[in-house]
């Protein structure tokens, strides 16, 4: 059997629920709404009767006590007793002190009203008591509680066919309208479907002129979809290329990390902040004999032979300042056996996106052999020099002997010279002075 209700848990039902709900808060309230206005009317029903009875029958009462006729009162009390809601009168003489009284004195809630009585004689006003009259509350709120459901009745019918009245054209014009809409979004869920949305019995699709909510909501729609299928394509293109830039940055990683651990140098990653190693390489290690977990976190310049961590903070604190791109030194490191070591240091910065040193590179190379190659060279070229310089001594000796040995023949080369010149000399004066003896 089919029911006439919507499904509980569709948008139909809360509404129809709600709609309930609204139309019993309405009646209800409409129905306050009157009780107030009768409760109102019948407080000033009981104020017009205190005024009638202030008017019409407290006179009598006052012409009676002063004439001390109380029969005649009692009958005045008694014509009261038939007024709406009352059902208790009496009067107090000018003590207090209960006079007459007529009817019972009703229990539960009441509405006492007193009235003073007075005699005027020959220009005197004597006072002759009061006279009190108990209205019943209760009479009243019965009388109002069965008006009130009566009116309850007549409000909650009222109030629900109206409110049936608005769910029936709420669901004509907008409820259905609403379902076609969300089955059209269930069965179009793929983002390339291109079918538009239509309204039931609205043939063709709307246009942005003269247009209600509802194809508002269809426009809005379908252009969402419209731009879902462009935004869902622009995407996948922009997917695809990060994607291949992600690819291109791994395989750059890659070889940045291969180039990194297979160099034949040694590479170490320095933190800008406190200069302690982030990331060494495994000829980084083989250089001084630590581990690389030895050697992260620590600082640079623990391994710096003492006699040379100056010049390394120099260069650091050049490369931090800017003044160089890059600086190196030759300096000593400390192996973990405490040998000493000579290598060649190298350190440049690596710059962040916003031109500020994100780290340094260390690049670090075994100068030992070339050290000790030098050394030999130095030996031997000093060893040549000593060499050389024996030699020339040596040379410079013999030549001084030899200038010597010179000397003395040229010397005695001048002497024999001198002999014969000396000779000649002699024997041209013998044959001068015998020159008849034949010449020897």
């Amino acid at each position: 059997m089919t029911s006439i209700l919507p499904p509980r848990q569709s948008l139909s039902y809360r509404l129809l629920a709600l709609l309930l709900v609204i139309s019993l808060s309405v009646s209800l309230l409409l129905t306050g709404l009157m009780v107030g206005r009768d409760y109102r009317q019948a407080i000033q029903e009981v104020d017009s009767q205190m005024a009638l009875i202030a008017e019409r029958d407290v006179p009598v009462i006052e012409d009676n006590l002063w004439v001390m006729d109380n029969d005649d009162v009692r009958v005045v009390l008694r014509g009261l007793l038939h007024s709406p809601y009352l059902w208790h009168a009496l009067i107090e003489d000018q003590k207090g002190q209960l006079s007459i009284e007529e009817g019972e004195a009703p229990s539960g809630h009441l509405l006492q009203r007193e009235l003073p009585l007075a005699y005027t004689y020959d220009g005197q006003t004597v006072n002759l008591g009061r006279l009190k009259i108990d209205f019943s509350l209760d009479e009243l709120y019965n009388a109002l509680l069965a008006g009130a459901g009566q009116r309850l009745l007549v409000n909650g019918g009222g109030v629900l066919l109206a409110a049936l009245a608005f769910f029936w054209l709420l669901q004509a014009m907008l409820t259905r309208h609403l379902l076609a809409i969300s089955t059209y979004l269930k069965e179009h869920d793929d983002w390339d479907d291109a079918t538009p949305l239509r309204l039931t019995g609205r043939p063709g699709l709307p246009t942005t002129e003269e247009v209600d909510e509802l194809e508002r909501i269809v426009l809005a729609i379908n252009d969402l979809r419209r731009h879902q299928r462009e935004a869902v394509t622009a995407l996948q293109a922009e997917i695809g290329t990060r994607r291949r830039a992600e690819a291109s940055l791994r395989e750059s990683e890659e070889i940045l990390r291969a180039i990194f651990e297979q160099a034949a140098v040694g590479l170490a990653r320095i933190d800008p902040e406190n200069g302690c190693l982030l990331q060494v390489n495994q000829r980084y290690c083989d250089l001084v004999g630590y581990s690389p977990e030895e050697l992260t976190g620590r600082p640079y310049q623990s391994l710096t032979h003492p006699d040379d961590r100056a010049s390394g903070s120099d260069c650091l604190r050049r490369l931090r300042l800017g003044s160089c791109r890059s600086c190196s030194l030759e300096q000593r490191y400390l192996r973990l056996n405490g040998e000493p070591v000579w290598v060649q240091l190298t350190m440049s910065p690596v710059r962040a996106a916003n031109a500020m040193p994100a780290g340094y590179i260390l690049v670090v190379e075994d100068i030992g052999p070339r050290r000790a190659a030098e050394a030999e060279l130095a030996g031997h070229q000093r060893l040549l020099e000593d060499l050389v310089r024996q030699r020339t001594e040596e040379l410079r000796e013999r030549n001084q002997r030899l200038a010597a040995l010179n000397q003395h023949f040229v010397g005695r080369e001048l002497r024999m010279a001198e002999l014969k010149a000396e000779n000649k000399r002699l024997r041209q004066a013998a044959g001068a002075a015998s020159p008849g003896e034949p010449r020897g």
